[in-house]
């Protein structure tokens, strides 16, 4: 067996509510703070696989749920509904890894949006 192979995503570790610390795009080598360099945030994973993302800054407000699934180091969310109408039964891949307590998901370009990275950590109550 390849040591270096990455594990599956542990279903106990992404599951629970997450709060936002960043989230960025990367287009053309440039970083850019797509809702604003304010933006805030929460993202549950329920362990019987439903969903809530809710994110608002400065420069606006993207929200959606629906149902998840794991592969391998992906997460994919299934919509059910959604901000904007083409977010309603959309269906989003995201690479997910845990690093020092935080939840980092990944999201590769597409649709005319850039690579965009979210770090999340657990909130305090």
């Amino acid at each position: 067996m390849d040591k270096s192979a990455k594990q599956p995503v542990d279903p106990l570790l992404l599951a629970g509510t997450w709060q936002l610390l960043t989230l960025t795009g990367t287009a053309k080598g440039e970083i850019t703070h797509p809702l604003g360099a304010d933006a805030h945030g929460q993202l549950i994973y329920t362990m019987d696989g439903w969903l809530s993302a809710q994110i608002g800054g400065s420069d606006g407000y993207v929200g959606y749920a629906g149902w998840y699934e794991l592969h391998g180091q992906q997460v994919i969310h299934h919509t059910t509904v959604g901000s904007t109408p083409q977010w309603e039964g959309a269906e989003f891949s995201r690479t997910v890894e845990f690093q020092d307590g935080l939840l980092i998901l990944r999201a590769e370009p597409a649709n005319g949006f850039p690579a965009m990275t979210a770090v999340w950590n657990r909130p305090d109550r």
